[in-house]
């Protein structure tokens, strides 16, 4: 998260409390009218709530929001709890959190983005049987070696379908 200092530099933030960790005020946006935030860093988590008076942020919003409290490299998430741990106190409101002294897992960028693969190889089955078990001759016959996904665009395109070896194996 960037600094106390950083944060209150931004003239769109209109810091009305500061606390020990934590600050709230009204977030001046395009759009979001009467929007209040608040943000904290405290019991193990970074947290902004932002929560305009007219209408839930949309996903631009939210990524800008995101720039104004967090750097370029940092991975913040909204999350969508199990509805038992459902909490609404505020219509309109949504929050970014992100774990202090953790990692947030993500997946690889070619399962969402759907970018072209570098290189294709054409195998045949018997081909594809031999190269597993080369590259995996260590493995137990249930220990997964693999995965299968494939990307779309979306819009009735044909899908690219790949497998993607758990392991690194070398190109030849």
């Amino acid at each position: 998260m960037k600094t106390i200092a950083e944060i209150k530099e931004n003239p769109k933030l209109e810091i009305q409390k500061q606390t020990i960790d934590g600050v709230a005020g009204i977030l001046h946006m395009t759009g979001l009218r009467k929007c209040t935030f608040v943000a904290s860093w405290g019991g193990g988590w970074e947290h902004v709530s932002v929560c305009p008076e007219n209408r839930c942020p949309d996903w631009d919003e939210m990524c800008r929001i995101k720039d104004m409290f967090w750097n370029d490299d940092e991975v913040v998430m909204q999350l969508h709890p199990a509805k038992s741990n459902y909490v609404n106190l505020m219509s309109n409101c949504l929050h970014l959190w992100r774990p202090i002294g953790q990692e947030i897992p993500v997946p690889p960028t070619l399962y969402v983005r759907g970018e072209k693969m570098q290189g294709m190889m054409t195998l045949t089955k018997k081909d594809l049987i031999e190269f597993v078990n080369e590259k995996f001759a260590d493995k137990r016959d249930d220990d997964p070696v693999a995965s299968f996904f494939y990307c779309s665009d979306g819009h009735n395109a044909t899908q690219q379908q790949c497998i993607l070896f758990r392991e690194a194996v070398e190109n030849k």
